[in-house]
């Protein structure tokens, strides 16, 4: 009895190794995919960003700027104009987003607490998340720019290009889905050497991954998260945006462009799309080509047509202005913000 058993166990678990093994897929250092079969006519191409705007990480391979260009349409995770105009109404709206000490760790909020009255003249205890998520903005513009830095993050810099090509442009996600700035705050930090010491050890760490096109650590990075976290952040985006791929490369030949952790793992992109029924490939290339050194053939873009309520003058801005009147203020304006180039236009009267 023992003699039959032994194999029969050893078998058993052989096979729960193998199988455990066989789970944790093994990317290549590409973060640039093809999309075919499953009934495409044409294939699309799936790319992993780093929402930042570090030049370290504008230097793309020769292959994607040439499926950039072969694309008849592009999608980040959200249309750059309907993610403007959504923050910008966001900020002249009624402030409902709760007191920052309810949203963060205890901790960290009495270290900041003595900076955060300093700013604004009034307790610390009495500062909405709103009002310290636009004082964060407003610190890292200062503190994290570079003389060297682009004007966009990757996402918005890809999407300004196909716009400029006269590309169909949009977005994987609805608004609602990544815009609840304030309901949901994910940290805070401020001029504070503490927090800025530790926020950019972390980013650096995750641009020298980025820039290796390690799909496998920025899996092992992610992995790390609270799964109720990794489901919120990405499993659940995931499987919406997979659909909208789906339906969108069945249409015509599209450039996806969407945050690097959205690739790997069982609930990533890359397999999502293959239980589907795709072919996902990778896609590698050595000739990596710098941001001023690429040049393409830009198509003139209408310039719209911005009046007052009486019109009293007329104006024109590159996209779609929205009204806005800071919350308490007498002054109306409109204003269009250009993601892709960060570029803010606006009057006033």
């Amino acid at each position: 009895m023992k003699r039959l058993l032994y194999p029969v166990l050893t078998s058993i678990i052989l096979s729960i190794c193998l199988s455990s093994t066989a789970q944790k897929k093994v990317y290549p250092n590409t973060l640039l995919w093809r999309i075919t079969g499953n009934g495409l006519t044409k294939p699309s191409y799936l790319f992993g960003t780093m929402h930042l705007n570090d030049r370290r990480l504008f230097h793309f391979s020769d292959s994607l700027y040439n499926y950039l260009e072969k694309a008849e349409a592009f999608a980040m995770e959200v249309d750059a104009d309907e993610m403007m105009r959504a923050l910008i109404i966001s900020f002249s709206a009624e402030d409902t987003s709760g007191y920052l000490k309810d949203a963060i760790d205890k901790e960290d909020y009495q270290k900041i607490s003595g900076e955060l009255e300093a700013q604004f003249g009034i307790p610390a205890s009495k500062i909405t998340k709103k009002q310290a998520w636009i004082y964060k903005q407003s610190i890292q513009s200062k503190t994290k720019s570079k003389a060297e830095d682009m004007d966009s993050f990757v996402d918005a810099y890809l999407f300004n290009i196909a716009k400029r090509q006269g590309k169909w442009v949009g977005g994987l996600e609805d608004i609602e889905d990544q815009l609840d700035l304030f309901q949901e705050f994910d940290g805070f930090s401020l001029s504070n050497k503490y927090f800025q010491k530790k926020e950019n050890q972390l980013t650096e760490k995750l641009i020298k991954i980025y820039i290796a096109q390690d799909l496998n650590s920025i899996q092992d990075w992610f992995d790390e998260m609270e799964p109720k976290e990794k489901f919120r952040m990405l499993t659940k985006r995931n499987l919406k945006m997979a659909e909208r791929i789906d339906s969108m490369s069945a249409a015509k030949s599209c450039f996806f462009a969407v945050g690097a952790a959205h690739l790997p793992g069982n609930d990533g992109l890359i397999d999502l799309l293959i239980s589907k029924g795709f072919t996902v490939d990778p896609v590698t290339s050595k000739n990596k080509i710098a941001p001023e050194k690429y040049s393409y053939k830009a198509v003139d873009l209408p310039w719209m047509k911005v009046e007052n309520e009486v019109k009293a003058y007329t104006a024109f801005m590159p996209g779609e202005a929205v009204p806005y009147q800071p919350e308490g203020g007498a002054i109306k304006m409109h204003i269009y913000g250009d993601l892709g180039t960060g570029k803010l236009f606006y009057n006033t009267c």
